[in-house]
């Protein structure tokens, strides 16, 4: 990955990271966080309708995806405002990228890498 692509990948990282410990706090589809069934049907129904189209493969992914933090994560994704170009390339990338989704989860669990990441956002 280059460098900057590795930044913008941090500061979304950063970005639903906030998002997910903020979101009890604001409305939105709770039980989706929660649950894989909810949290599927959210997303088909956010993504059929909104941004980013995604490729076959992407969406079969999230049909199949049975980890309630990654389809949190999808869901943070969807729902978060992603209207600077940048932003929502990088969305799209997590979206069509498993590999690149499950690198970035495992970086919000690291709590170094979260210091830096806040230090650098």
């Amino acid at each position: 990955m280059e460098p900057q692509q590795r930044s913008w990948v941090q500061v979304m990282l950063w970005r639903v990271t906030q998002w997910l410990t903020m979101a009890p706090k604001e409305p939105h589809p709770a039980s989706a966080l929660t649950d894989a069934e909810h949290a599927k049907r959210f997303l088909l129904r956010t993504l059929a309708t909104s941004s980013p189209i995604l490729t076959e493969n992407a969406w079969d992914t999230i049909v199949a995806e049975k980890d309630t933090d990654i389809l949190a994560w999808d869901v943070a994704l969807v729902v978060m405002d992603a209207n600077e170009i940048h932003r929502s390339e990088v969305r799209r990338a997590f979206f069509e990228n498993a590999e690149l989704l499950r690198y970035a989860i495992a970086w919000s669990r690291d709590p170094e890498e979260m210091k830096l990441i806040t230090n650098l956002v």
